[in-house]
């Protein structure tokens, strides 16, 4: 039953990437993907949604996050979406989570130390307004001038265009 609900909710978010206009600029795509959670939301469970960044991702004013230049390609997308076909709901809200945050995060052009796949993304500790360096791949943490986060566990959220400002970056 679960996996058929997953393929059902798949197809559904497909088809509303597919509607006319939703794939024309990255705020609009995201509005779309966070209106089509938003309606879905029952299917996912609290779990789900609190427990991976989901939650962060949809309550994000997509004015001051949604970034011009994302590393996605709005004509390609569909077609990446296709090809995935998740069969178990973590990772139907992985996927649709990970999407979002390339929507909202901002590469800052350095590296990963740690695992040298991916560049680090600036975030910020979300209760010390402390500017951070994220790995999306290892979830390596850094702060700005290359030292090892040594604050323990924290949640982060994406660092807007304004606050890299206000950072001087």
């Amino acid at each position: 039953m679960k996996k058929k609900l997953v393929a059902v909710l798949w197809d559904s978010f497909i088809e509303e990437v597919k509607s006319p206009g939703v794939l024309d600029s990255y705020l609009i795509y995201y509005l779309a993907i966070v209106n089509w959670i938003t309606n879905n939301t029952r299917y996912f469970g609290d779990n789900s949604i609190k427990s991976k960044r989901l939650e962060i991702c949809i309550n994000l004013d997509p004015t001051l996050y949604v970034i011009d230049e994302p590393e996605l390609s709005l004509s390609m997308e569909l077609d990446r979406l296709e090809r995935i076909k998740p069969s178990k709901m973590d990772t139907l809200v992985m996927v649709i989570e990970d999407t979002l945050w390339d929507l909202v995060t901002i590469k800052s052009g350095k590296d990963c130390p740690n695992c040298t796949d991916d560049e680090l993304r600036y975030v910020l500790a979300k209760n010390e307004s402390k500017l951070l360096l994220e790995c999306d791949t290892c979830g390596w943490i850094e702060y700005e001038n290359g030292c090892k986060w040594d604050g323990g566990y924290t949640q982060v959220i994406p660092a807007s265009k304004n606050d890299l400002l206000q950072f001087g970056i």
